[in-house]
């Protein structure tokens, strides 16, 4: 999986993907039941990646950072489609929301609180 460990792993709510994410500051999709080899690793920019979460329909898996970035991927093709850069010290968590056209980021630090 990764070299120096996962940092968190998340299911798409179809049981059709595992994503994880590494100490090693990549991000894996493992298309289940076999999830070897990985069908696609992203390199995370800025490292410190802490969360993963798919859309409901599985198609996007976004990754949220231990700093102002969060990032989502296409599960198909494995290409980031979209990323937040936000002036907000720490993004926590984040989820797409059902129209697959909004991501839901949760930041701590100053303003505790989403943005979006």
């Amino acid at each position: 999986m990764h070299p120096e460990g996962c940092r968190s792993a998340a299911f798409s709510s179809d049981g059709r993907y595992l994503a994880t994410v590494g100490y090693d500051d990549n991000v894996r999709l493992w298309t289940m039941p076999q999830p070897d080899p990985a069908s696609f690793t992203a390199r995370i920019p800025n490292g410190d990646f802490h969360h993963a979460a798919f859309s409901p329909d599985s198609r996007y898996v976004a990754v949220a950072s231990g700093g102002p970035t969060t990032c989502v991927y296409d599960t198909q093709t494995g290409q980031q489609v979209g990323r937040i850069d936000a002036s907000d010290p720490i993004s926590v968590d984040a989820c797409l929301l059902p129209d697959n056209e909004r991501l839901a980021v949760y930041r701590a630090g100053i303003g505790d609180g989403p943005s979006g």
